[in-house]
């Protein structure tokens, strides 16, 4: 047994999750592939481009602060102020509609034309944040970093700010950087009441923290902003949280949160917890069967990954992930005796 199948394998980035991109403004109906609007139920599944299907949603409240022209709190503010936000919200709008048709030069140039009328107040944060999708959609990381930033700085109060800012903090092994994000956004998230941006939040934040515990197995947690703190026992809570919220509401969350939080029992040793959750991702239409392999999930996103535009980033991670994941199956004891002895794994078997 190698030394990563002995600690279990990270899941694979957020890129592979719930999104690594989230549009701020009004919900298009959004199809597989497009620019995505708002974050759908739960149980929407990550389309080809890394994606997920949309829903007509709301963006989420925030409190208003008195005396401030703010989104939220648009009485304090001047005509002139509100004349500006009209043609910021407009011209958001439309590079919504080029990014969704993949004209990335003309979204890019649309919503700079937003930053150009407006780069200072929070009506502006929305143009940041799209103006960073793109960015990432391009690969240009770095840039959107910049700009994902600027957006939380005009708007604290914005929700798919922090809430991107975490996914891209993920990505690039920011492990404290993400965690920080996905804090701010599930606050605001749990501020307004939406159920499906607390559950998208916790369910990319649980995969951070997961991935956290495996890259810093061997760190003193003292040096990385993680000190005092069972990484593996939050994560775990979260996807618990998901998971009852799920059955409250009849719904079915992310496949990929079933792998996460299997991977986890494993580790804590809750095998007949593990059991159950298995048995209740077939009963939920998430797993065909009760066996089934969180490698058989990375493969799966390994085989959409070469669709994506970012493909040679993404195609990257997959590999690395499955492969993680099929050497550590053979920890998988309490399966094993169940099953009778194990024959082992390949990444070309598994399927």
């Amino acid at each position: 047994m190698t030394a990563a199948s002995s600690r279990g394998a990270p899941p694979l980035p957020s890129a592979f999750l719930l999104l690594a991109a989230l549009v701020v403004g009004a919900a298009d109906g959004a199809t597989s592939g497009e620019y995505s609007a708002y974050p759908a139920e739960a149980s929407v599944e990550v389309s080809s481009a890394g994606e997920i299907l949309t829903e007509d949603l709301a963006p989420p409240p925030a409190p208003p602060v008195d005396g401030v022209c703010h989104p939220q709190s648009q009485d304090a503010c001047n005509k002139e102020e509100l004349e500006v936000a009209a043609l910021v919200s407009r011209l958001v709008e439309e590079g919504k509609a080029a990014a969704s048709k993949g004209s990335w030069d003309e979204a890019l140039a649309t919503f700079e034309r937003a930053t150009a009328l407006d780069g200072t107040s929070p009506f502006a944060a929305p143009a940041y944040v799209n103006m960073a999708l793109v960015k990432r959609r391009l690969g240009l990381d770095d840039r959107a970093l910049v700009l994902l930033r600027r957006g939380a700085e005009l708007d604290p109060r914005l929700f798919y700010a922090h809430y991107n800012l975490g996914n891209l903090y993920s990505d690039r092994k920011s492990w404290a950087d993400g965690d920080r994000s996905f804090a701010s956004a599930l606050e605001l998230a749990l501020s307004s009441g939406e159920a499906n941006l607390q559950a998208a939040t916790r369910t990319n934040w649980a995969n951070l923290l997961y991935r956290a515990n495996h890259h810093l197995h061997r760190t003193d947690l003292s040096m990385t902003g993680f000190e005092g703190r069972d990484l593996l026992k939050e994560a775990h809570e979260h996807l618990k949280t998901v998971h009852k919220a799920a059955d409250e509401h009849g719904s079915a969350p992310m496949r990929e949160s079933v792998t996460t939080l299997s991977s986890i029992l494993n580790l804590r040793g809750r095998h007949k917890e593990r059991k159950k959750l298995h048995k209740w991702a077939v009963k939920k239409g998430l797993w065909k069967d009760p066996w089934q392999r969180p490698e058989r999930e990375c493969l799966r996103a390994l085989r959409e990954s070469t669709a994506h535009p970012n493909q040679q980033n993404y195609l990257r991670a997959a590999i690395e992930n499955a492969t993680v994941h099929v050497n550590a199956i053979n920890g998988e004891e309490d399966f094993r005796a169940d099953r009778g002895p194990s024959m082992g794994h390949s990444l070309a078997a598994a399927d």
